[in-house]
């Protein structure tokens, strides 16, 4: 695979509120764990009543994605519809957040980063000139290595696991192993 350029965005894994499931009438509890890239953190005030007065509240919020964009000489950027509150500093998941660092690939850590050629489409009028100047862009994704096999690496942004052992896998992305451009393992 050839260099390119790092993706300056750290992953951090975090645990959502545990849920509760049937499961051949049996009760099942469960951990749901997400990936996503921090990109940015906002201080917040609310207020709450508390009888005759209101008492404000003050905090900050992490804010994450699960996909990072770079395409040629411009910064890298994601999609603001996907952004997502991850945890208030007064939230009690807030211990349950696990911030990760990128080492080289190995199989044996479950959380990768991916970076891949992904197709561009532009619009306006533009020269053929400019249109050969034209490059793919590169996505980078960071969760769970599901599996790699006949030419796909299969990646999960969540998983989920009962305690009974058993992984439940959410928001596969198969993408083929002929456009990735690096893989990296994430570890805390």
């Amino acid at each position: 695979m050839n260099s390119i350029v790092d993706n300056p965005f750290n992953a951090v894994e975090y645990e959502l509120d545990r849920i509760k499931f049937k499961k051949d009438d049996k009760e099942i509890e469960a951990r749901h764990f997400h990936v996503r890239y921090v990109v940015g953190e906002t201080e917040f005030k609310h207020y709450i009543g508390k009888g005759d007065a209101i008492e404000p509240q003050t905090g900050k919020t992490l804010l994450g994605v699960h996909i990072i964009h770079k395409i040629g000489d411009a910064p890298f950027h994601w999609d603001d519809a996907v952004v997502e509150r991850l945890v208030n500093s007064d939230d009690t998941r807030k211990e349950k957040v696990t911030y990760l660092k990128k080492t080289s690939f190995s199989k044996e850590h479950p959380i990768i980063e991916i970076a891949f050629e992904n197709p561009e489409s532009f619009g306006g009028f533009i020269t053929k000139d400019e249109v050969n100047d034209l490059k793919a862009g590169l996505v980078f994704w960071a969760g769970y290595h599901v599996d790699t096999s006949e030419g796909f690496v299969r990646l999960a942004l969540a998983k989920t696991v009962d305690n009974e052992g058993n992984i439940y896998f959410d928001g596969i992305h198969v993408i083929p192993e002929s456009i990735i451009r690096s893989k990296r393992s994430l570890v805390s």
